[in-house]
């Protein structure tokens, strides 16, 4: 952003002493190479996907960086976990093929093929990504990790595969009941960042906290305010029907919330938020206040309008 004259040099360590980022000067990273990698990956994204499309990875990394600046930030290590966890939501989509695991599975695809049915969609996602970062098709015009030694290299490889295996929905339930129990431990101290950081768990419980900071920016869409909130379910849905006739076609059965002909969207809308997105943002609240004060309020009138709608599409039905 602009400002009173400051030199073009300055922008990022500015940056940096307002709360921003300053990798391109503590990374030893040129931004040229930032910017080609940016676009390489914004380009590997499927335009045609309704949902999984570059918007949603913007729109993600933009959700990752409120939800460090609200107060995430301070439960990382240090800045090196930041840039690995905004460069995961960059990455934690790219080259999506509009389906979901379970139908990469059931329909024996190549992708399942290679990733052994487990975490099909993540695991290429990475794969993906670092290819162009290190090994024989490394890209040196590209490579962000170019100014980074071998241990910091090793860290963010680390950081990012943890923060995108943790996307996988599978995962979802398990994964807050984890950080649930962590923050009964501490109680009243799970606000405390460096009750965190001090713990005796190496590293486990910060991991755990960016890890879900990334996981609910990928599904931070019903957190959104209106109309977003409802284009993305829009979105999501238009994506879900195409692969649902896809799983018609092939004989493949069908996957919950994508037959176009029987899916209830008001009412799963409704169960997705209640359930998924509330609790896990609630829970995310207890550790980073803002979360609750700012966060978790739209989130439930999103709940009410689902709600509304579900009502008001039975009592059509009924009448």
């Amino acid at each position: 952003g602009g400002g009173g004259g400051e030199s073009k040099e300055g922008a990022p360590e500015a940056a940096a002493s307002k709360g921003g980022y300053d990798f391109i000067g503590e990374f030893n990273l040129p931004p040229k190479v930032l910017c080609n990698f940016l676009r390489s990956m914004e380009s590997d994204y499927d335009p045609t996907n309704p949902y999984h499309n570059a918007t949603h990875a913007a729109d993600v990394v933009q959700a990752s960086h409120a939800l460090l600046q609200i107060g995430g930030k301070s439960f990382a290590p240090n800045n090196l976990d930041i840039f690995s966890l905004l460069i995961s939501a960059v990455i934690h989509d790219v080259g999506h093929p509009g389906t979901t695991n379970a139908y990469q599975v059931n329909a024996r695809s190549d992708l399942a093929l290679t990733y052994n049915d487990d975490a099909v969609l993540e695991n290429m996602h990475l794969s993906r990504a670092f290819r162009r970062l290190m090994g024989s098709e490394r890209e040196e015009d590209l490579d962000i990790m170019m100014g980074l030694d071998t241990e910091q290299k090793s860290a963010v490889r680390a950081g990012i595969i943890g923060a995108v295996m943790g996307t996988d929905m599978k995962r979802h339930f398990g994964d807050v009941s984890d950080l649930a129990k962590k923050a009964d431990d501490l109680g009243e101290r799970a606000k405390d960042p460096g009750e965190w950081l001090r713990s005796a768990d190496d590293g486990a419980g910060v991991a755990m906290v960016l890890t879900a900071v990334l996981h609910l920016a990928d599904i931070s869409a019903q957190a959104r305010p209106e109309p977003l909130f409802r284009v993305w379910a829009g979105r999501v849905y238009s994506e879900f029907f195409a692969q649902g006739d896809a799983e018609a076609e092939a004989g493949l059965p069908v996957s919950p919330l994508c037959d176009r002909e029987t899916t209830d969207v008001d009412g799963s809308q409704v169960g997705f938020v209640k359930f998924v997105i509330l609790p896990a943002f609630q829970l995310l609240g207890r550790i980073v206040p803002r979360v609750a004060e700012e966060i978790v309020p739209q989130i439930e009138s999103n709940l009410e309008f689902w709600e509304r709608s579900r009502d008001g599409r039975n009592a059509l039905r009924n009448a």
